[in-house]
């Protein structure tokens, strides 16, 4: 009835509160019943801020002990407490969506429009997804716990950005230059 409520809410263009974390849908034999979410913001490598949102089994938690990263390609994500053969979901801002599957490392890379409705001043992150892979796709709500450890994947690099300014006004400069001697 809920998740009823949360539609015509949808459709009718106002938004209804998030009240818990839930994701409805299946993807590569993979469907989630109880679940949890952790999130994190962060910076992109362009500098743009992003938030990520990993969802899975209810014991997935950020602590000192569980709030480190583990590196699967392009993207990291935290690792689930069984060590990986849960289920993990991960969406983000920018229009990523990662499905680990459960079976070993394998990982599906899709799109989401994750929607964050509210950011409070401790981290935690209140709001909305839908995550595509392929014609499958997850939809749901998440209210999710802070994890300021959790890296979400290619972080800001201001260096490499300011060796490209430079560059950049080198060449410009050197234009200039050329077209002042003629």
């Amino acid at each position: 009835m809920k998740r009823l409520l949360v539609g015509l809410f949808a459709l009718s263009g106002c938004d209804a509160a998030v009240t818990s974390t839930f994701v409805d849908g299946t993807a590569s034999g993979v469907s989630f019943g109880e679940v949890s979410a952790v999130g994190a913001s962060d910076k992109n490598l362009l500098g743009t801020s992003r938030q990520t949102v990993w969802l899975g089994d209810p014991m997935l938690i950020c602590s000192a002990q569980k709030g480190s990263a583990t590196a699967i390609g392009s993207a990291t994500h935290l690792e689930s407490p069984d060590g990986g053969s849960l289920p993990l979901l991960i969406v983000n801002t920018t229009g990523n969506a990662w499905l680990d599957t459960g079976n070993g490392s394998e990982r599906i890379i899709g799109s989401s429009d994750t929607r964050v409705l509210t950011s409070d001043a401790n981290g935690k992150l209140t709001g909305r997804f839908t995550a595509t892979f392929g014609t499958e796709k997850f939809t749901g709500d998440f209210m999710s716990t802070p994890c300021p450890r959790a890296f979400a994947g290619c972080a800001s690099a201001p260096d490499l950005m300011v060796v490209g300014v430079l560059l950049f006004l080198g060449r410009f400069r050197r234009r200039v230059k050329a077209d002042s001697a003629r």
